[in-house]
């Protein structure tokens, strides 16, 4: 059997690079994240931390207003990372609706209460990501890598060692 790939003279357009022990040396470019948070002043700083690892980056400040951005735009979108408490729609039923979109891009969740999404009874699907506030660019460009290039679990640095979210699909069929 033979396999024939075609040729091209095109350079990749996204590219991961470095490793989570020299976060300083991570490059994500190419790549796209949308960051839906209510809080104005940390939905900038979050953009400006994922920019600063070389991604683009669509604000939201809310769930309404993350799906309403997603729809607006034609590229792929690689990366969604939610509060998960917002006004009008909350991250864990945002990200539901944005996966049924999107099933083939990595999510992950903040959370600035203590105990995670437990202590606000937010129901978030079985394996999820999730970040506590405030964040710490380190422990977000790791686990940002992470996602991206397919690795479980996270190695210290503020976040949950959880394997990576499987799509709200797969509830949906069942139920």
């Amino acid at each position: 059997m033979s396999v024939y790939f075609p040729l091209t003279d095109m350079a990749p357009t996204k590219k991961i690079s470095g490793d989570v022990g020299d976060v300083e040396g991570i490059s994500l470019g190419g790549y796209t994240a949308l960051v839906a948070e209510d809080e104005p002043d940390l939905l900038l700083i979050v953009a400006d931390m994922l920019e600063r690892l070389g991604m683009q980056v669509i604000q939201a400040r809310n769930g309404n207003e993350a799906l309403s951005k997603q729809d607006e735009f034609d590229g792929v979108i690689d990366l969604l990372l939610t509060d998960v408490v917002m006004p009008e729609l909350d991250g864990a039923r945002m990200a539901e609706m944005f996966c049924a979109l999107r099933p083939s891009c990595g999510v992950i969740f903040m959370s600035g209460y203590p105990g995670g999404a437990s202590q606000v009874n937010a129901s978030l699907p079985e394996g999820a990501r999730l970040i506590a506030k405030p964040l710490e660019y380190e422990a977000l460009a790791k686990i940002i890598y992470q996602t991206l290039s397919g690795h479980d679990g996270v190695d210290d640095g503020g976040a949950v060692n959880a394997p990576h979210w499987q799509s709200f699909q797969h509830k949906t069929k069942a139920g």
